[in-house]
């Protein structure tokens, strides 16, 4: 996992980034935001569920991402994840609009 999140880490970051920055300017704008914004948005949304839905599959199998026990890849993915799911990132409409939980 360890090895699959540093490879696909400027995919994440890009994900997410893009996914927060279309986020933030829909939020502001509402249905008058860019048509662009609102497909990107769209396209990054579909990546990062299909992410945390391979995220949570594995947690349902397993006390943490490796396995039973804690290791670095629970470390260095809850900056990702764990921020995003806990609502630290774009606030806790996302995570609605998302349809994440932290349980």
């Amino acid at each position: 996992w360890l090895c699959w999140q540093m490879a696909a880490t400027a995919k994440i970051g890009t994900d997410l980034g893009g996914f927060g920055y279309c986020w933030y300017h829909h939020e502001r704008l509402g249905d008058d935001a860019d048509p662009l914004a609102l497909h990107m948005m769209h396209h990054a949304t579909i990546e990062i569920k299909r992410q945390l839905h391979i995220l949570n599959q594995l947690l349902e199998e397993n006390a943490y991402v490796a396995g039973k026990d804690y290791s670095i890849a629970d470390i260095a993915l809850f900056p990702w994840y764990g921020q995003l799911v806990l609502g630290h990132l774009y606030g806790s409409a996302c995570n609605d609009f998302l349809n994440v939980d932290a349980e």
